[in-house]
């Protein structure tokens, strides 16, 4: 994963947000493409939905409360976008419980707006170091199997399970995680 500085994403004082937006998005424009095809397996599918994924940003521009935390929300957009290409190829594929992140799950049901969370959670996996985060996304993410990923990042199965338990246990003890899952008492 490519760490990207603050200072870079924020507006310029000469730019108005659709300048501001359309820098961005070139700027970011691999990381997208890379989110997509990680999901989709396919170039054309995986630039397909980042046009469209970019074009819902554009419209919900609005909506973004961070200026600085656009790149992420660019790219939980293009993920979201990337994952419903996914489900429309497999009508019969059976939505999974958008309260559980791989094994971080709520301690209650809850009926989920779960978005707030979601972000979360993608944002932490963002922090986490870069061997850890991969294989985090794509399981946690991109539900992938083990042997899949190990497949996808040229891993053994050992490597990649020894890399996920690592990477939950310190999105596990993320006092935000903590807080956001109800965890603080357990």
């Amino acid at each position: 994963m490519v760490e990207h500085r603050t200072s870079n994403i924020m507006p310029r004082p000469h730019e108005d947000r659709q300048e501001w937006f359309q820098r961005v998005v070139c700027d970011h424009y691999n990381l997208m493409f890379v989110t997509a095809f990680t999901t989709l397996g396919d170039r054309q599918e995986a630039e397909d939905a980042v046009q469209t994924a970019v074009l819902k940003a554009y419209q919900r521009i609005s909506t973004l409360k961070e200026p600085k935390a656009i790149v992420a929300w660019l790219k939980m957009i293009v993920r979201n976008t990337a994952l419903d290409a996914v489900r429309a190829r497999r009508p019969d594929h059976a939505t999974s419980d958008p309260s559980d992140f791989g094994g971080l799950s709520a301690p209650q049901e809850t009926p989920v707006e779960d978005n707030d969370r979601q972000q979360l959670v993608l944002e932490c996996i963002n922090e986490l170091p870069e061997t850890q985060a991969a294989v985090v996304e794509l399981r946690v993410i991109y539900e992938r199997d083990i042997n899949d990923i190990a497949e996808s990042l040229g891993l053994t199965a050992n490597a990649v399970r020894v890399r996920l338990h690592r990477g939950l246990e310190r999105l596990r003890a993320d006092p935000r995680v903590r807080r956001a899952f109800g965890w603080e008492d357990h």
